[in-house]
């Protein structure tokens, strides 16, 4: 119930409905005129009569709220707008309301018409609350520029802002905060194993960190202290170099490149090792070996890109390896170490040089092992009797053997003669007229025959003739065969067979002259033409003989000397 009173005529009473709904308002009024008093209330027929009012209806509604909007900025240390900030969440207090509000988004709140407090709490870990500004109009970014250091405590942002709600209203608040600082942190650690010895508690090593951003920090830590935080900018490249060490074993932790960012573990630890060293190794040398083809014509070596096996033993370790010509292999081993070198695919060379044994290795040392290519060669020979025949017994009979051999000639040869020793004696040989050194082997290959052996040694490219004499023993029924073959040994007493070269045959005719029979012959009769029929016998068995038991038999001689 309300109540006034006036002396003026009119009366003004305010109602406040407390609930919503339709409320009926009953006035009643009483005039006081002189000493006489009328009462008149609404809804009376005297007081609609006299042109009052009836009871007045009054309907409550609920009041609309307003609207508060807050925005969160995340700015970085110098008050530049973070675009994509990292996820965080802050809650607002709002008179006791509460609000949550995601870094670089917004949130509302409806809030009855009044007057409220916005304030931040908590603030998140590492984050440093700049308050918050009314935005009147535009966008919250527009504000940037009152985060100025003049604008603090004066227009700039409030960490406790008041705003004004009003009913069907909307107040937009924008509040700013600064990112965490992006930091690098490091942290010394000191470790032993075994019998190592680390340096004194408290020995400072000495640490830098630089980044592209152009920070540079150098840290003097001991075991287990901990940098302070050192800032960097986001996705700075930075590198961690010890650069005192105190003779750490190891050292581990460093990197010479490392792109920082908020999402990175940016603590790093750097550990020293010190361990017991060993003994140091002994001092070593180095063997090189070095491949080289040589050759005694064109086209006798294979071709450039040929390699050729090797093993190199050292210290009973193998290396094996290939080479072509010019190129060569390297093994590092201790001073004193012994080593062998075979070569194991020669590749079909004829000599082979620079392979070693059991050498003790004591300096560094070169060796060059060197495959030889001999031409392939040819060997012609040729037998003529240069003497006359017939001839009478007692004569002088001339056979000449002309050897010809191309590249480079024919190595150790051996002339070896077989004749009838009833017809012929041997007498000499030579060459260029040079005597030779031959022997006579009686009864050699049967009892009918002898065979003389000369050495001629080497010899040259070219024709060479060997000039042999005998002397005319007796009668040939026909004619006496006189066969020769040579012999070249290239690789010496022991190795493969005598290379047979031949055999070559010419014949004479001896006959004895009418008269007394010459002395110590024998012989006596008549000349008769013809070739005995021995000749063709005698070759067969030349060939049969030399070429086989003959090379054997010289073996086996020459290997027993």
């Amino acid at each position: 119930v309300s109540s006034c009173v006036t002396s003026g005529g009119t009366c003004s009473i305010t109602i406040v409905g407390s609930t919503v709904g339709s409320v009926v308002i009953h006035a009643t009024t009483t005039v006081t005129v002189g000493d006489d008093s009328i009462t008149r209330a609404t809804s009376t027929t005297a007081n609609t009569d006299a042109g009052g009012s009836v009871d007045a209806n009054k309907i409550y509604i609920e009041e609309p709220p307003g609207t508060l909007i807050v925005y969160k900025l995340i700015v970085d240390v110098d008050g530049n707008l973070v675009l994509q900030p990292s996820a965080a969440d802050f809650d607002f207090d709002i008179s006791g309301a509460g609000l949550t509000v995601s870094a670089g988004s917004s949130n509302s709140i409806d809030l009855a018409e009044g007057s409220y407090t916005v304030t931040e709490s908590p603030v998140p870990t590492g984050y440093f609350d700049l308050g918050g500004l009314l935005l009147v109009e535009g966008n919250c970014s527009d504000l940037l520029h009152f985060l100025a250091p003049e604008y603090e405590g004066q227009s700039g942002p409030q960490s406790a802002l008041g705003v004004s709600i009003v009913a069907d209203g909307t107040t937009t608040v924008c509040w700013f905060n600064q990112e965490p600082e992006l930091t690098v942190t490091v942290t010394k650690v000191v470790t032993t194993s075994g019998i190592g010895v680390a340096p004194a508690a408290g020995t400072k090593f000495t640490i830098v960190l630089s980044c592209s951003d152009e920070t540079l920090e150098v840290f003097e830590l001991a075991h287990n202290e901990t940098s302070s935080p050192v800032p960097v900018q986001d996705g700075a490249d930075c590198s961690l170099n010890e650069t005192v060490t105190h003779g750490a074993t190891s050292v581990t932790g460093e990197f010479p490149s490392r792109v920082i960012t908020r999402s990175s573990n940016n603590s790093f630890t750097v550990v020293n090792n010190f361990f017991a060293q060993p003994p140091p190794p002994p001092p070593t040398v180095v063997i090189t070996i070095v491949k080289q083809v040589t050759e005694s014509a064109s086209g006798a070596a294979p071709d450039a890109s040929t390699t050729f096996a090797m093993t190199l033993t050292c210290g009973g370790t193998d290396s094996s390896f290939a080479l072509a010509d010019g190129e060569q292999f390297q093994r590092t081993v201790f001073i004193g170490t012994v080593c062998s070198l075979d070569e194991t695919d020669t590749q079909g060379a004829d000599e082979v040089s620079g392979e070693f044994a059991d050498e003790q290795i004591n300096v560094n040392r070169t060796f060059t092992v060197v495959n030889h290519y001999v031409a392939a060669r040819s060997v012609d020979i040729a037998k003529t009797r240069t003497s006359v025949s017939p001839t009478p017994v007692g004569t002088t009979v001339v056979f000449d053997i002309v050897v010809t051999a191309t590249n480079q000639g024919i190595e150790a040869a051996t002339l070896e003669d077989v004749y009838e020793n009833a017809h012929l004696a041997f007498v000499s040989a030579s060459i260029a007229s040079a005597a030779l050194t031959c022997e006579v082997t009686v009864n050699d290959p049967d009892a009918a025959h002898n065979t003389v052996r000369c050495e001629l040694g080497d010899l040259p490219e070219g024709a060479t003739t060997i000039n042999t004499t005998w002397t005319a023993l007796s009668k040939t029924d026909n004619a006496t065969v006189n066969v020769a073959i040579i012999f070249s040994d290239p690789d010496g007493p022991g190795g493969d067979a005598p290379l047979a070269i031949g055999p070559v045959e010419d014949d004479v005719v001896i006959f004895v002259l009418a008269g007394p029979p010459p002395p110590d012959t024998g012989n006596a009769g008549l000349f008769t033409e013809g070739r005995t029929s021995f000749a063709g016998g005698l070759l067969a068995a030349a060939l049969a003989i030399m070429l086989g038991v003959r090379a054997i038999t010289r073996r086996d001689e020459e290997a027993g000397a």
